[in-house]
């Protein structure tokens, strides 16, 4: 008797990938904030910040997407 595994749910199904890019350009605006002030002894400035923020944000959902792109969403491989 063989075991069935029941399939992984497919985490960008839907609007998955919004949910992660929105985190991943969230993730990344404050990396790049943190990492210029120590490493460029920059202060971050609301100008500086309002300006890079949309531009992570559009980013990150430009990630997502292509990320659900390339993820297999066929789960009956290896059956």
């Amino acid at each position: 008797m063989e075991a069935k595994i029941p399939p992984k749910p497919n985490p960008f199904a839907g609007r998955g990938w919004i949910r992660q890019g929105i985190s991943f350009g969230l993730f990344m605006f404050v990396f790049n904030m943190a990492f210029d002030y120590f490493f460029y002894d920059e202060n971050p400035s609301v100008g500086i910040a309002l300006k890079s923020l949309p531009i992570w944000l559009a980013g990150g959902l430009v990630y997502g997407y292509v990320v659900k792109l390339v993820t297999p969403t066929d789960q009956s491989k290896g059956e």
